[in-house]
């Protein structure tokens, strides 16, 4: 359902109730309020990072990389061992990087991640400060409850977090598992900061970890203009990050 119809749905079903016109139909074991449901949310996080501390995972992206009016788009893979914290990377080992199928030199490796990261945004950090936020218990003026949802066969809470103190990004909605309050999935929209016109990246989530919710599977597009020469050349970027083999340090 579009977001801004739905933020539409749930404030006139509210304010239709107010005035009696229909009754809000929700069982009582459903009802939880926002801040409840912030706190919840904050507890599982904690929870998590407490109980999984360090692990890592093998993370392999594709990206496309299509320039405008270039007779052949570029094909980017980067495969790479990454080890968190719980909350942020701490260290990374390339495994394998290619454009167009050929080897890419070590030394030209941090470059074109660097590159491709200032074109499409880093969404690792975007989730963990998305994270810290929510931790941080101070939130809830940025948070509309968005009511209740079934996403791929489970029911969720949806909120929708608008960062105040980002610079990159717009805002974010989060599916909450309504039974544990683990996240299942989230949508970043990132801001027009820069070169980057427009940014969209969807982080989905499974059960991984000692039966926590981890990454699975994160998509990313962003359309970016870059100064050439005398003009500017529009470029669109098509990633899908494939994140498995979870283990713990």
């Amino acid at each position: 359902m579009n977001k801004n119809l739905k933020i539409t749905l749930v404030w006139m079903a509210g304010l239709f109730s107010f005035y009696g016109i229909f009754p809000m139909t929700m069982a009582t074991e459903d009802i939880l309020s926002k801040e409840a449901l912030i706190q919840a949310t904050a507890n599982c996080i904690r929870e998590r990072q407490d109980t999984i501390g360090k692990f890592q995972f093998v993370e392999t992206q594709h990206t496309v990389i299509q320039v405008q009016q270039a007779q052949q788009d570029r094909n980017l893979v980067i495969e790479k061992r990454v080890i968190f914290d719980g909350v942020k990377k701490m260290s990374e080992e390339f495994i394998k990087v290619t454009i167009n199928d050929s080897p890419v030199a070590r030394e030209k490796i941090g470059i074109i991640e660097s590159r491709l990261q200032g074109m499409s945004g880093c969404w690792q950090e975007a989730m963990a400060q998305i994270n810290t936020d929510l931790l941080s218990g101070k939130m809830s003026e940025q948070i509309t409850d968005l009511g209740q949802e079934t996403v791929n066969g489970k029911s969720v809470y949806e909120l929708k977090f608008i960062p105040v103190d980002s610079k990159k990004v717009k805002e974010v909605y989060v599916d909450v598992d309504k039974t544990g309050f683990d996240i299942l999935r989230m949508e970043i929209i990132g801001k027009a900061v820069g070169e980057i016109k427009d940014s969209r990246t969807e982080i989905n989530c499974q059960r991984s970890i000692k039966g926590f919710y981890l990454p699975s599977l994160v998509k990313i597009q962003s359309q970016v203009e870059m100064g050439f020469l005398i003009k500017n050349i529009s470029v669109k970027l098509i990633s899908e990050i494939k994140l498995n083999d979870y283990q713990t340090r």
